[in-house]
């Protein structure tokens, strides 16, 4: 298979749009779909399985960012961003990023990959496990809360190619206590910094 082929074009369009239809509802940026997908389909060209995964990771994350800059302008039209606590995990986790793709850069594929399934799994079960709604008066608003969020879903980010809206969706519903429609909107906001 090489990248013109018809076959791997289309499966790029498909995984585009179910990456686009899954960030949508989930406030995630989608990388957690098109890295692996990418993957594969470089590995299948013949890449080197290292420079396949970093590929495939680093590829995702400009797909990531359009997708949650789209989800930003659709839930702040919802009034579901919390720019506050947005704009202080987002600096934090911009900068966390960095030592995460720090990391990233030293390790094999193999690592990365069980990391990172390792990350999605737990992300998800979290997210399944936390409930949907949270009364107001409940949601944190200690900065400190939010630069720990921050540094965790940037270190992540830049470790495994993924916005982190996989991990961000569960750290706001379970530690900070937003509600599923802020979590959402919020965290697609973090994903622009990461």
């Amino acid at each position: 298979m090489t990248p013109t082929d018809p076959l791997y074009l289309g499966i790029l369009v498909l995984t585009g749009a179910i990456t686009g239809i899954i960030s949508g509802l989930l406030g995630v940026g989608g990388g957690f779909i098109m890295s692996p997908i990418q993957y594969w389909l470089l590995h299948e060209t013949g890449m080197q399985p290292d420079l396949a995964m970093r590929v495939a990771l680093g590829t995702s994350l400009f797909v990531v960012l359009l997708n949650a800059i789209n989800i930003v302008i659709k839930y702040q039209q919802k009034q579901a961003v919390l720019w506050k606590p947005a704009i202080v995990m987002g600096f934090s986790g911009s900068f966390a990023s960095f030592g995460g793709a720090a990391v990233a850069a030293h390790l094999p594929a193999s690592i990365l990959s069980k990391i990172f399934g390792a990350v999605v799994i737990i992300g998800a079960l979290r997210t399944y496990m936390a409930p949907a709604v949270i009364k107001m008066n409940e949601t944190s608003f200690n900065p400190a809360s939010y630069i720990f969020a921050g540094i965790v879903i940037g270190f992540f980010s830049g470790l495994l190619g993924i916005g982190g809206g996989v991990l961000g969706v569960p750290i706001m519903l379970i530690f900070l206590h937003f509600d599923m429609r802020k979590a959402i909107g919020t965290s697609a906001a973090v994903i622009i910094y990461t």
